[in-house]
């Protein structure tokens, strides 16, 4: 097992070209890259710290994630675990959890300067958006072609996963895998149906939970504590089979380094011998960083890392694959950034980096992606990719050559959640949205256009009106009920979906109107709860504002209610302990691609 000491490098080769094996090409299929037979996956790494007012992930005895899963890989939500048992002050206070660490210094605005006035334009495709109340930054990992896994923290802590397959879409809702964390999550995969999820806990050290076809169900493990204690979120990234290797900064702001290797000295994780005192088997790499790490591999036994430096801009750290020496490049990538960066690998000798940055507007933010070429000549301008309305960091993967997906959490319009939901796509259709949701819609000017599926839109009016089939129309309109005649809709109601559209948990509570209740109550008898954030008023408020692009009155102003169905309004202004006093989030998960 290679471990070796970092050490500073010159400026020449410093990706170690000249130490790595010329791998064929034709090693590389129209997919993640093929090393010995299994995908070599590269993923990005994760961000900012939040608070430690979670409470501590429960333990698990095994390391080397081979635990039965919790969670049933057949789509359903599964436990949230210590996740839903954070108090409901913290979730409902923890919508802006601050960084308890130097991961982020404050920034500059002015030293914006190094973009001037030409920096490039890159077109990226916004393929789609997300939905989900989350927290930070995702991560994503891919273990095949044409497959994505995203996973993200939520407001109460807990991890939530969920997938894209080009043949079928996204599925059906998130994952709730539990836990309590602390920080953005990190994610790898080392062969088909494996994933590896990592991200720091109340406790300041890093958790691993992991999913794989051999487990129960193809369901998730338990999580298991790696330990260390540490000022950042996690990066991983795997160069082969049943190979990780984690990355997080140290409360010194030096990079540590823990890896998994099933073949190596050990036969498992790295250790007992790491940092003075720490058992846990986390070795010092040195640097001086100021956000936490990313970090991919290209090669067998090569592996870049990437964080920001006390001046912000992009430092460079990496492993050669035939020395296993490690090296830090002194003069970096530049730029001014952040956020920790987001790195991905199309193949051998390639990487892809995104980071964010401050925009030419002041008080905004844009993506920007530099690329790594070895046989085209090395690095690339600074590219800007896309702006940013949020201070999230970005994650990045890449299922095979030519093709790069990046992801980062960000606002959605209310004439977008509108459109989507409802199916409206002027001038042609209204789908099912309510006259009173048609004059806002003409009241406010929009002119969005709808981006989801028709079965989708099934269920999202089968989930609002309660409408069962061709058994019962529920609360639908006249409109609702020629809509869903003509598009030949036939669902039902969805417990978990309608948990999360109204805020119902066993009660019910939440802000649904009877026709609703009385389907949770007597038509199913649902036990579900919502996820991402508990039921209780904060997180409710948070949860209308959300969903129907509420804006709460300040200093006496009234609120703008979007186009909240009456019910929703009548909820929002009764009597309540706290009073609403929310406004939509920045939670939309967006998704740009590139490529084929």
């Amino acid at each position: 097992m290679m471990t070796g000491a970092w050490v500073l490098a010159g400026c020449g080769d410093i990706l170690g070209l000249g130490d790595i094996p010329r791998l064929s090409v034709s090693g590389i299929e129209a997919g993640p890259a093929l090393i010995d037979g299994t995908i070599r996956e590269t993923t990005d790494g994760a961000g900012e710290v939040g608070s430690d007012s979670f409470a501590p992930l429960e333990r698990s005895e095994e390391v080397g994630g081979e635990t039965e899963g919790e969670v049933a890989a057949d789509g359903a939500t599964g436990d949230a675990g210590n996740g839903a048992d954070a108090t409901d002050d913290a979730a409902d206070s923890g919508l802006d959890r601050q960084a308890d660490g130097p991961i982020d210094a404050p920034f500059d605005q002015g030293s914006a300067d190094w973009l001037g006035t030409g920096l490039s334009e890159e077109v990226f495709t916004e393929v789609d958006f997300h939905g989900g109340m989350l927290l930070g930054g995702p991560t994503v990992a891919s273990w095949g072609v044409g497959r994505l896994d995203v996973l993200a923290v939520g407001l109460d802590g807990a991890l939530y996963h969920t997938s894209f397959e080009t043949s079928s879409g996204w599925q059906n809702g998130w994952d709730a895998l539990g836990g309590s964390l602390t920080s953005d999550p990190a994610a790898a995969s080392f062969g088909t149906g494996r994933i590896d999820a990592f991200g720091r806990g109340a406790d300041y050290g890093i958790w691993h939970i992991s999913r794989d076809p051999s487990y129960s169900g193809d369901g998730w493990s338990t999580w298991q504590d790696l330990g260390g204690n540490f000022a950042s979120a996690p990066a991983s990234s795997s160069w082969g089979a049943g190979r990780l290797d984690i990355f997080a900064m140290g409360s010194d702001n030096a990079l540590y380094h823990k890896w998994y290797d099933p073949q190596g000295e050990g036969q498992g994780w790295s250790g007992p011998t790491g940092q003075p005192g720490d058992p846990a088997g986390w070795y010092p790499l040195g640097g001086s960083l100021t956000s936490a790490p990313g970090a991919a591999s290209w090669a067998p036994g090569q592996i870049d890392v990437f964080a920001l430096g006390p001046d912000h801009s992009l430092q460079h750290g990496s492993q050669a694959a035939t020395s296993g020496m490690w090296s830090w490049d002194p003069t970096g990538l530049g730029g001014s950034f952040t956020t920790r960066p987001a790195v991905s690998s199309q193949g051998i000798g390639l990487l892809d980096v995104f980071v964010v940055g401050p925009a030419s507007t002041p008080a905004s933010t844009s993506v920007y992606h530099r690329s790594y070429d070895a046989l085209a000549g090395g690095w690339s301008d600074w590219l800007h990719v896309s702006d940013s309305a949020t201070p999230n960091a970005p994650a990045s993967v890449s299922w095979g050559p030519g093709r790069v997906d990046f992801f980062t959490i960000g606002a959605e319009s209310s004439c977008q959640k509108a459109a989507d939901f409802y199916g409206i796509s002027q001038p042609t259709t209204w789908g099912f949205a309510p006259t009173d949701v048609q004059a806002w819609w003409n009241q406010s000017a929009c002119s969005a256009t709808s981006t989801t599926p028709t079965s989708q839109l099934c269920q999202n009016a089968s989930d609002l009106y309660a409408i069962v089939g061709s058994t019962s129309f529920g609360g639908a309109d006249d409109q609702a009920k020629a809509w869903w005649t003509s598009t030949g809709c036939s669902t039902t109601p969805s417990c978990q979906d309608v948990s999360d559209l109204f805020g119902l948990s066993a009660g019910p509570t939440g802000y649904a109107p009877g026709y609703v209740a009385n389907w949770w109550l007597n038509a199913a008898t649902c036990t579900t709860m919502p996820l991402f954030a508990p039921a209780s008023q904060g997180s409710n408020c948070q949860r209308a504002s959300d969903r129907f692009g509420i804006i709460a009155g300040q200093v006496g102003a009234p609120t703008d209610f979007g186009f909240a169905p009456t019910y929703v309004q009548t909820w929002w202004n009764s009597a309540q302990s706290p009073a609403c006093n929310t406004m939509p989030g920045d939670y939309v998960l967006k998704h740009f691609g590139k490529g084929s």
